[in-house]
């Protein structure tokens, strides 16, 4: 799988959370940003930034307990898609 490369973390912002990559990147117009988060003024945009920003992580983890042949994790990519 291919996502946007480096560490994801989390800036925060007046109205939002941005999730972006610490990776070096040319575009003027991308500057490594992942997503906008808003909670739409129910206080989870932080918590959800963060899940998000882990993301990369927790695909590595299960890919790689599937690959040691964990059936759960198997079935949980192929659920996503991932497989």
């Amino acid at each position: 799988m291919d996502f946007t490369k480096g560490e994801w973390k989390v800036d925060k912002a007046p109205t939002c959370h941005y999730v972006v990559a610490d990776v070096d990147i040319s575009s003027e117009v991308d500057k490594g940003y992942i997503a906008e988060v808003y909670s739409c003024f129910t206080g989870t945009h932080e918590a959800n930034a963060h899940l998000i920003a882990a993301s990369p992580r927790l695909y590595e983890w299960i890919k790689g307990k599937a690959d040691e042949g964990d059936n759960d994790a198997k079935c949980f990519l192929i659920t996503l898609g991932f497989e």
